[in-house]
């Protein structure tokens, strides 16, 4: 019994750019907050690098890193006394200042 033979082709594989080359950086501060965790380093992770902030500190990163702090968002229960409603209030996780 003969078999047929299947040719296979690999898709060309797109290299990724380097995400650190010709950025801008900003300096921020990421406040601390309250809570047990409001003192602790902030992981920030963009591509598969990881940076680790230190709050209430005036630190220089990428443009990118600012973005990623500006999108990550919790959700708040707020409280409407006059409509006795329960809106939902979008905050930054990891609050912060940019500084120049």
């Amino acid at each position: 019994m003969a078999t047929k033979k299947e040719v296979v082709t690999k898709e060309k594989e797109i290299p990724v750019k380097e995400v650190t080359k010709g950025t801008n950086y900003v300096t921020l501060i990421v406040h601390k907050q309250s809570g047990d965790t409001g003192s602790y380093d902030v992981p920030v992770g963009v591509n598969g690098k990881t940076w680790l902030i230190k709050r209430g500190l005036e630190v220089r990163v990428p443009d990118y890193i600012e973005e990623a702090l500006r999108h990550a968002l919790q959700y708040e229960m707020g409280y409407d006394p006059e409509n006795h409603s329960t809106p939902i209030n979008e905050v930054l996780t990891y609050p912060y200042s940019v500084v120049g």
